[in-house]
C-alpha cells in the first residue's frame, strides 16, 4: 500500500466505525457505502475501493474492537496518508460519512459523536495545510 492509499484505507476504518457505532452495521449502510464509492468513482474519479474492502471484511470477519477503537484506529491509518488531502476529497469524504449517518434510520448519538470527531479533525488538516 502506498501512503496515500493509507489515507483511504483510513477513511474506510472511519467509516466502519461511524456505522458500528450504534452497536451493528445496517444494511442501509452498507447500500449507502456502495452506491457513494459507484458515484464517487464515477463523477469525480476517485477509486475509493479500500473503503468497500474495510466493509466487506467486517462483515465477512467481524470484529473485537470497540467503534471507538477502530475510529481512532481510521484516524491514525487516515493521517499517515492525509499529505494528499485536498479540499475536494475532503469535501466528498464530509459528505459520504454525513450520508452515512443519515442512511441509518436508528440515528444515535454516538454516531454523531465519532462523525463530529472526524469532521474536527478533517478541519483541522485543512486548515494547517491552508
Amino acid at each position: 500500500m502506498d501512503i496515500r492509499e493509507n489515507m483511504f484505507y483510513g477513511f474506510g476504518k472511519v467509516a466502519l466505525a461511524i456505522a458500528l457505532a450504534d452497536g451493528k452495521v445496517d444494511h442501509s449502510e452498507v447500500q449507502f457505502i456502495e452506491e457513494s464509492i459507484k458515484n464517487i468513482d464515477k463523477k469525480n474519479h476517485i477509486d475509493l475501493t479500500l473503503v468497500r474492502i474495510v466493509f466487506n471484511d467486517y462483515l465477512k470477519r467481524g470484529t473485537t474492537f470497540t467503534s471507538a477503537e477502530i475510529l481512532q484506529n481510521g484516524i491514525e491509518e487516515f493521517h499517515l496518508g492525509d499529505n494528499h488531502l485536498t479540499h475536494e476529497l475532503a469535501g466528498i469524504f464530509s459528505e459520504v460519512l454525513k450520508g452515512l449517518v443519515a442512511a441509518d434510520e436508528h440515528h444515535t448519538i454516538e454516531e454523531d459523536e465519532a462523525l463530529v470527531k472526524f469532521l474536527v479533525y478533517l478541519a483541522e488538516r485543512e486548515r494547517i495545510k491552508a
